[in-house]
């Protein structure tokens, strides 16, 4: 395991006790990876900026009146994109052969990261969805359908896959964290969910 040096160690709020092997950080993931060894890595499950950041014009007071407003402007982190090729390979440089990676990703780009999981030599891929069991309300008279889901491209080193399981469909349910949930970032996944992944 690399040493911290300049990467920050996050305090995640959440007691991590029972699961003595969670290293979890907030940094460069190319500064992190560069001192992590070859095949040193069963599972590498991320959550890279999708590049959705965007003013809606919402305001939460109209006419002096509080009102829920929906924001989809994450921060500066989420308009700057990663290099999907890179990130993708050195995911599969650092998995032991069987080992998995898991790119969760905005769903209309998706196929980037298919693409460059394929070009760096990951196989069996598939898709899995998370589907929020209390998903942020839309405009009613914008749309009928909600945007309740997220994708990711799981892959597989090659050799046999490790799978601790039974079949599965792909699809997880788990609500959104909200702010009495612990929630310390704005596009923060469920604990839950990457427990189950």
């Amino acid at each position: 395991m690399p040493q911290a040096g300049n990467l920050q160690q996050v305090d995640m709020q959440e007691d991590f006790s029972e699961a003595p092997c969670a290293d979890l950080r907030c940094c460069d993931y190319r500064e992190f990876m560069e001192g992590l060894g070859t095949g040193s890595v069963d599972l590498m499950l991320t959550d890279p900026p999708y590049i959705i950041s965007r003013e809606t014009g919402f305001s939460k007071i109209k006419n002096g009146v509080e009102r829920f407003a929906v924001s989809m402007d994450f921060g500066e982190w989420d308009k700057v994109a990663i290099d999907l090729d890179a990130l993708a390979t050195q995911a599969y440089r650092v998995l032991r052969k069987g080992g998995t990676a898991i790119i969760w990703y905005d769903v209309w780009k998706i196929s980037d990261v298919e693409c460059a999981m394929t070009k760096a030599g990951f196989k069996m891929l598939r898709l899995i969805i998370w589907q929020k069991t209390n998903p942020v309300p839309l405009n009613q008279k914008a749309t009928y359908l909600s945007n309740s889901r997220e994708i990711a491209v799981v892959g597989v080193k090659s050799g046999c896959p490790t799978f601790n399981g039974e079949y599965h469909n792909g699809i997880y349910d788990y609500p959104i964290p909200r702010h009495g949930g612990k929630k310390i970032h704005p596009t923060q996944k469920p604990i839950d969910l990457f427990s189950d992944l």
